[in-house]
């Protein structure tokens, strides 16, 4: 054989050899080639971590998807699916069967399982046709109305026959049941009078139920008067819109004459016509907007003349004037309502949180007919606050606040230049003193404690270390005078003697020291402060000062005329002479209180750092009747 065939020869063996050792070597890495086929069961729901752009196929004879993985691969993270919800089923994902692994290491299919939970929609409508919607979760009627949507409070009363509703959102049934709930089912596009109760009627079989206020005659045959699906305009269905409970913008609060009420919201527009009737569309309310961006009518209910029991017109006693029920407004000011004077169109939409639309008289100007409790959710108001009003027995006032549980707190933590003495007693604390004005040790004269409910005045059964500050947002302490025998009679102050200003006016001095502080004090010797940095003369600051903190007072040209109502008046003294009392006029000087001869138009504004305005009668051009302390910053 010639060396050149054996060169052949060799170079076909070498060849040979690393094909060879290639195959072994492809071979022997076989196990790094495996792949492993994921299959996902979503039954019939999704995740965004599977989807064909991550990867996955999709099988739609079997309904799953796939997704091959290298032996020992890291298995991505799957987001849990969620499932749309059918006919009245609502389903919650709640674990994948098998678990899924962290690492893929065999071909297997996983599967998602969800729970199931039946809702139910439910419709509240009062005998004048207003209503709302409202939902929930549960096996019966009674887990749902446990636990309903945001805004919405059933009271349930246990019977011998079993759990009916008493009272929902403000309107309650009647001790002799001449108006109560009555539950209806819905199906086959009908309302029917339900003959289970709320523990019996299965959610899953009832996804739309609704509770009728009915009108009835108490004696047979118990016919209904008023109320019920045949007797009012029963809205849609399909147009159920359940209030999501967003407090971003404006709540309206809508309250009957029933007394029923319900929420809606909306944070849209630039004046509060506009964003009422954004909040109306959105949750299907029926509204007319009348000419002047007011409202004009609601759920069909417009302006119509207030009448009696029998029928006949019901007038001012002041101006015989015919009285009528309307829409009225109300605006929430520290947690508690307050008669708004302007209209939704000449209000800013950002002025108020929460609005109340009532429809009654208006409470006369004030929030008497309103029954409706400011909305809230356990985080959208602050609760630990109150504002609190001092008012002696001539009328003379001022605005404080404070924080803690209660209002024996809040009164420790009290606002700039405001002292209140407490007492303890066997009963609990009571307050003894505020800012100069103390109880008369026969208590002819005392601090009576009142709170302020549904835009009324009510006498306090309880101390300050027993009213919380979250059920109390506001509360009073007005001096009066009483008999000291039975029947104890109240002689003079309190909210029936003298004029109480409105919560919606309420202003707190905040300690500012710029400018000239004023210490305005009263005959009976209650004093407090404000202030004020504008101006040339003491005349024009004293008058911003009144302004921004809404004191009521006139001016004269020679300065004060009346401050509370309060001017000049005569009295004769012991000696038979006359003598009168009137706002006279201190400034701080050298450390004291000096009588100042200058009215507060003939002195330059920056002479004093603090001013005093005394009723009495002056001193006779002296100090000695002033018993208000200079101001001093903590």
């Amino acid at each position: 054989m010639s060396s050149k065939n054996i060169g052949i020869i060799l170079a076909v063996i070498v060849a040979i050899a690393i094909i060879a050792a290639a195959v072994f070597l492809m071979s022997g890495n076989n196990d790094n080639k495996t792949e492993y086929t994921v299959t996902l069961d979503l039954d019939g729901g999704e995740s965004p971590s599977v989807s064909t752009s991550a990867g996955w196929t999709y099988d739609s004879e079997a309904k799953t998807w796939s997704k091959k993985f290298g032996s020992g691969a890291e298995l991505p993270i799957i987001e849990n699916p969620t499932k749309a919800d059918s006919g009245n089923v609502r389903y919650k994902f709640s674990a994948w069967n098998p678990g899924l692994p962290s690492v893929v290491n065999e071909s297997k299919t996983y599967t998602a399982i969800y729970t199931t939970e039946y809702y139910a929609k439910i419709l509240v409508e009062d005998q004048y046709g207003v209503y709302f919607w409202t939902e929930g979760v549960g096996e019966t009627i009674a887990d749902v109305i446990a636990n309903p949507g945001p805004g919405a409070d059933f009271e349930m009363t246990d019977a011998t026959w079993g759990k009916f509703v008493n009272e929902i959102n403000g309107l309650a049934s009647t001790d002799d049941f001449s108006g109560y709930w009555s539950l209806y089912s819905y199906k086959d596009d009908a309302w029917t009078v339900s003959e289970l109760g709320v523990s019996e009627m299965k959610t899953s079989e009832n996804p739309v139920v609704g509770f009728f206020y009915v009108i009835a005659e108490t004696e047979a045959p118990y016919g209904v008067i008023a109320g019920g699906p045949d007797k009012v305009t029963v809205p849609p269905v399909s147009d159920a819109k359940v209030w999501d409970g967003k407090t971003d913008g404006t709540t309206f609060c809508i309250q009957s004459a029933s007394g029923l009420f319900l929420y809606i919201s909306d944070a849209t527009g630039t004046t509060m016509a506009e964003r009422f009737k954004a909040a109306t569309a959105a949750y299907n309310v029926p509204f007319e907007e009348s000419k002047r961006g007011g409202i004009s009518t609601l759920f069909g209910i417009g302006s119509v003349p207030k009448t009696d029991s029998e029928g006949n017109p019901v007038v001012d006693p002041d101006t015989e004037a015919p009285i009528y029920n309307y829409w009225a407004q109300f605006g929430m000011f520290y947690r508690v309502w307050d008669y708004m004077s302007t209209s939704l169109a000449n209000t800013n939409a950002n002025d108020f949180a929460q609005m109340a639309i009532v429809y009654g008289d208006g409470g006369m100007g004030s929030a008497s007919g309103l029954t409706a409790p400011v909305y809230y959710d356990g985080k959208n108001l602050r609760t630990d606050t109150a504002m609190i009003l001092v008012e002696d027995q001539n009328g003379v006032y001022f605005w404080t606040e404070g924080s803690g549980e209660t209002i024996a707190d809040c009164i420790d933590d009290a606002s700039a230049g405001v002292t209140f003495t407490m007492t303890d007693v066997a009963w609990g604390k009571f307050v003894n003193e505020i800012n100069g004005l103390a109880s008369t040790d026969d208590f002819s004269g005392y601090w009576s404690l009142y709170i302020l409910e549904n835009g009324e005045w009510v006498s306090s059964d309880l101390g300050v270390s027993s009213l919380t500050t979250e059920d109390n947002p506001v509360v009073g302490f007005f001096y009066v005078e009483a008999e000291t025998e039975e029947p104890y009679g109240i002689v003079a102050g309190g909210p029936d003697n003298v004029i109480v200003p409105s919560i919606s006016s309420a202003k707190v001095w905040d300690g500012k020291t710029d400018g000239t502080i004023f210490g305005i004090q009263g005959e009976s010797g209650l004093y407090f402060y404000i202030n004020d940095a504008t101006g040339e003369k003491m005349s024009e600051r004293f008058k911003a000062a009144t302004a921004a903190y809404s004191i009521p007072y006139e001016e004269s040209a020679y300065g004060i005329s009346s401050i509370f109502g309060i001017g000049t008046t005569k009295k004769t003294d012991e000696e038979g002479k006359d003598v009168y009392s009137y706002w006279a006029q201190y400034g701080l000087k050298d450390g004291a209180w000096a009588y100042m001869d200058t009215t507060l138009p003939n002195t330059n504004a920056n002479d004093f750092a603090q001013m005093a305005i005394v009723y009495g009668d002056g001193g006779m051009g002296e100090t000695v009747d002033i018993t208000i302390p200079i101001y001093v910053s903590n």
